[in-house]
């Protein structure tokens, strides 16, 4: 029995992911998690932009961390160019290809993300629920164009199946090679289970924001039309920020479950799901994210290099670190935003850090401003 992880990164949070202009992306919560996986990285992907593959046979870990398309490089991402939307399919189709390459039956399943990766993981998890995986006695899963072709038709007819959803009408814009029809490569809906679904800040309930700025356009593409957890899946965690405020940020919560666990952090998107400097304290509150994250899915069997969280600074939590306030910089501040609101419905948790933080003097940045702690959204929670 292996455990394979699929760790899918990526924000919108800046076009760089460097916010303390050292020319070095800031590490999200889903990369660190990945180092944290025992193993060493495949030689192969080392050499690769954005995405790297880990291997570890003492205790059968298999695991790949994607950020954005991934590399630019790789035949599928060259293929499908700057077509409009193409990024998230491109992104669901690689976590596709990959676990139908590496997966065996009684193998676990988990799928981790954050901001886009999160919401191209609960994708995915839908989308082999629905259909399996690629049926390696139809495909020659070494043949890398076609896995690619087999899966991305296997998702056009899956998507296709959501009438008039935005995501069928993506495939009018493929090239020729991806838009007709095959027969069916995969293995069959309720054939694979996913073991847990860990993500941190799901957003994109009112669809993902594309902007033309030549055009002054803004799209919502791929609105989720399911926030309910797939029998196939055995544990759902999710990480949900209680500060954040930009309206484009609007979480997408699933629905109560007795499988889900849907914990609120303090903070803003990315103190919840990581990629600010670990300078003056400013990761102090997505570490604890992290390790609330590292410790669920322990409980699903995926084992961590015991090292990990010191490497990280996850030890002592500070729930009293600084919080960021992006829609006060950049394009962020001509955006709507508003304090979120978190129906009860979907019973959210509070975390232990959030209430040692209630009525604390804490810091906002960039401005540096001292407030005292009591956000507006916990009002719609029961303590």
């Amino acid at each position: 029995m292996k455990r394979i992880l699929f760790c899918a990164d990526g924000t919108w949070n800046g076009p760089t992911g460097d916010t303390d202009g050292d020319n070095l992306p800031d590490a999200t919560n889903v990369f660190k998690l990945f180092c944290c996986l025992p193993g060493n990285d495949s030689p192969d992907s080392l050499i690769l932009q954005n995405e790297q593959e880990r291997v570890d046979d003492a205790t059968k870990t298999v695991a790949k961390y994607l950020h954005g398309v991934g590399d630019s490089n790789n035949p599928l991402v060259k293929a499908l160019g700057g077509v409009f939307g193409s990024g998230l399919i491109t992104r669901i189709i690689r976590g596709f290809t990959f676990l139908s390459r590496n997966y065996t039956p009684g193998d676990k399943i988990i799928l981790v993300g954050f901001s886009r990766g999160a919401y191209t993981v609960r994708a995915l998890a839908g989308f082999i629920a629905a259909c399996g995986l690629l049926d390696a006695s139809e495909v020659t899963m070494s043949n890398q164009m076609e896995a690619y072709i087999a899966a991305v038709n296997a998702w056009n007819r899956y998507r296709r199946q959501a009438k008039g959803h935005g995501m069928d009408r993506i495939f009018d814009w493929f090239p020729r090679i991806f838009s007709h029809l095959i027969h069916d490569k995969t293995t069959g809906g309720g054939s694979v289970p996913i073991e847990a679904v860990g993500v941190w800040d799901t957003v994109g309930a009112l669809g993902i924001p594309v902007y033309n700025l030549q055009r002054d356009t803004r799209y919502n593409l791929f609105e989720f039309d399911d926030c309910v957890l797939s029998s196939q899946v055995k544990h759902g965690f999710h990480a949900v920020s209680v500060d954040e405020e930009r309206v484009d940020f609007t979480p997408t919560l699933w629905k109560d479950d007795s499988r889900i666990t849907q914990m609120l952090f303090a903070g803003a998107h990315a103190d919840v799901g990581g990629g600010y400097n670990t300078s003056n304290n400013e990761s102090d509150l997505s570490n604890i994210a992290l390790d609330w994250m590292l410790t669920q899915l322990g409980t699903c069997g995926v084992i961590f290099r015991p090292e990990c969280r010191s490497n990280w600074c996850l030890a002592p939590a500070n729930p009293l670190g600084p919080s960021h306030q992006p829609w006060t910089e950049g394009v962020w501040r001509t955006l709507p935003h508003a304090p979120r609101t978190l129906p009860p419905e979907h019973n959210l948790k509070i975390a232990a850090s959030i209430k040692d933080r209630l009525n604390q003097s804490v810091t906002l940045l960039p401005s540096g401003q001292t407030v005292v702690y009591n956000p507006q959204a916990l009002g719609d929670v029961a303590p």
